[in-house]
């Protein structure tokens, strides 16, 4: 018996047409060979295979019952070639069935998340989304092991591995309850700055992953270059926490441009600018280069980029005023 190293493929070529037209003579027009030439490549074929294949019955070649048992398979692998070989096919999202699993916190859920799944119910109804809120977790790990096909990250250096693409570029607002006392006491009104001893002596709802985390939140560090500390009752990985806490006591807290001026739509929320505590923040979606070139990866990684775009530009970014 022949093994693949040294078996000719085309030759499975010579045995379908056989199967399909019955005669030397038909199987060649079939597939642009000579009579002698299929003949040949039947020789080739009994012997690599160690049987007789074809036995002639009348005026036709009949497939023995190897043959039988092999035509399909046969069959089944040549069409798989001609795939490859073809290359991608059109890329069709309404024919897709997939779940993408993405690394993308509650900033997303809030603001982008359900004109997304609006989006996917028109276009590719059969494509579903889990996001699981690791955004101080070890995502870029997850990317490499496929554990999330995308995650909605800060920018930041990375490994040669993982791409990126940049899809906004936040601001930041300190918010208040309506009314809070210490801001109404001092005369501050939404829009106008807070001072820096106001801002650091009014107890605040902070965004972090632990109450040590102060090195991963950009107001805290600018804090400590000039010397000043923030008064933290709660600390919690969750920008809606943050909000939500905000709205229902005299804590205040800092949360991203747009998610403030969204929440503060229907007035349960004051805004005020940061002072450039934290600067702008780039943020965007980073994935494994493995999947760069996917089609169905290429096209969810479009859609996202096109939605949350889109919503930044809905609230474009505000000039802030600086914290006095």
């Amino acid at each position: 018996m022949a093994n693949l190293r040294t078996f000719d493929l085309n030759l499975l070529k010579v045995f379908d047409a056989l199967i399909l037209e019955g005669t030397t003579i038909a199987a060649g027009r079939r597939i642009g060979l000579s009579q002698p030439a299929v003949s040949a490549a039947l020789k080739r074929l009994r012997e690599a295979l160690g049987d007789e294949l074809f036995v002639r019955s009348g005026q036709r070649l009949a497939p023995t019952a190897f043959a039988d048992q092999l035509a399909p398979q046969i069959r089944s692998l040549l069409a798989t070639a001609d795939r490859i070989v073809a290359g991608p096919e059109t890329f069709d999202p309404a024919k897709l069935t997939h779940v993408f699993r993405m690394s993308c916190g509650d900033y997303f859920t809030t603001l982008v998340l359900g004109r997304i799944v609006r989006r996917l119910q028109t276009e590719a109804p059969n494509v579903g989304i889990e996001n699981y809120d690791e955004v101080f977790g070890d995502s870029l790990e997850r990317l490499r092991d496929d554990s999330f096909d995308l995650a909605l990250l800060p920018e930041f250096d990375r490994p040669p591995d993982i791409e990126y693409e940049r899809l906004f570029v936040s601001d930041f607002l300190v918010v208040a309850r309506p009314g809070h006392p210490r801001l109404l006491r001092a005369g501050i009104k939404p829009g106008e700055p807070l001072p820096i001893d106001l801002f650091c002596d009014i107890p605040q709802a902070r965004f972090g992953n632990s109450p040590t985390s102060s090195d991963q939140n950009l107001e805290d560090r600018r804090l400590a270059q000039l010397g000043r500390r923030r008064k933290t009752v709660v600390t919690s990985p969750n920008f809606s926490d943050v909000a939500r806490l905000v709205q229902e006591t005299d804590l205040i807290g800092v949360l991203p441009g747009l998610m403030a001026r969204r929440l503060a739509e229907d007035g349960s929320l004051w805004c005020f600018p940061d002072g450039g505590l934290t600067g702008d923040l780039p943020v965007g979606i980073y994935w494994h280069r493995r999947h760069r070139d996917a089609a169905h990866h290429r096209w969810i990684r479009a859609l996202l980029a096109e939605e949350i775009r889109d919503e930044h530009g809905a609230l474009a970014n505000r000039p802030a005023t600086a914290i006095a």
